[in-house]
């Protein structure tokens, strides 16, 4: 009787791995234990909430943030090949490759394009996230302003087929993250550890 062959390793997580030192890949999987253990669903996988809760990122930000790295599954299940493969393109990949992952990141609807309202929904999810709550309060004056000063430094000039609103291409993206440098940079490290904090992003 022949033994039974190993499933194929995944090219991606294969190459992945590489970008990161042996320490890097140690530390990585022992905050995957940790917070596989908290999710509690047989140690195997990071749960959205878990996930969302360590890394500090709730609301649609949040969840968007999962999906992807979660590779769009819609399982609600992280694992550990997940984490490494999605890190290194955020973390260790060309500045066209982390700004192609954190434009997919700003489309927080999943609907393929970013719109004004993608772009307002994770203004304030930055606000919520770096500020205390009298400031980004939803509806204050200041909260107001800060968002239209975001928004204002974009352009949206593609049309989509029956779209509501016009759609912010990529390279306009990036225009955009020139112009918001602040918001580029929070939005760059979201899967830093939490320790590290987001205050500094907006003191100059």
């Amino acid at each position: 009787m022949g033994n039974a062959q190993s499933p194929p390793a995944d090219p991606r997580f294969v190459s992945a791995t590489r970008s990161f030192t042996q320490k890097e890949v140690e530390d990585l999987e022992s905050l995957f234990v940790s917070l596989a253990n908290q999710s509690q669903i047989h140690g195997h996988y990071i749960s959205c909430s878990v996930f969302q809760q360590y890394f500090g990122i709730k609301g649609p930000l949040g969840e968007r943030l999962f999906d992807l790295v979660s590779q769009q599954r819609q399982d609600g299940k992280l694992t550990f090949k997940d984490l490494v493969i999605a890190k290194s393109t955020y973390e260790k990949g060309s500045n066209d490759e982390i700004e192609e992952f954190i434009y997919q990141l700003v489309d927080v609807t999943g609907d393929g394009i970013v719109g004004r309202s993608d772009l307002e929904s994770v203004t304030v999810s930055i606000l919520e996230s770096v500020f205390s709550e009298e400031y980004s309060e939803t509806g204050s004056s200041l909260h107001r302003e800060v968002v239209d000063v975001f928004l204002n430094a974009a352009t949206f000039s593609k049309d989509v087929h029956r779209a509501a609103e016009k759609f912010m291409s990529f390279e306009e993206f990036k225009t955009w993250c020139a112009l918001v440098l602040s918001a580029r940079k929070f939005l760059g490290s979201l899967l830093v550890p939490p320790d590290a904090g987001f205050q500094s992003f907006f003191v100059h």
